[in-house]
């Protein structure tokens, strides 16, 4: 949603982009790589903490399975992941 729409808070609603790439076949339509709203995330909450660091940090992930992929390799666990792209400072 974030990619071709935006919140208007003057308006307090949703709008079509005005900026970015135009989509081919789709005229007036326009997209960006720009994130939404992502919520805080206790470190004490592992799993959905590295999640979280993982979503900043890798661009384009198309699974939950990509995000934990680093270099061919699926990781068990988001941690594992996040470390094994050196992220992570002990």
């Amino acid at each position: 949603m974030p990619r071709y729409y935006t919140w208007n808070a003057s308006t307090k609603k949703i709008q079509r982009r005005k900026q970015g790439d135009a989509v081919l076949g789709y005229p007036g339509v326009r997209c960006t790589d720009a994130l939404g709203h992502i919520y805080t995330v206790h470190p004490k909450n592992d799993e959905c903490f590295y999640l979280r660091l993982l979503l900043v940090n890798v661009r384009g992930p198309i699974s939950f399975e990509s995000l934990r992929t680093v270099d061919g390799v699926v990781y068990p666990t988001f941690c594992a992941a996040y470390q094994e792209l050196n992220l992570l400072e002990n």
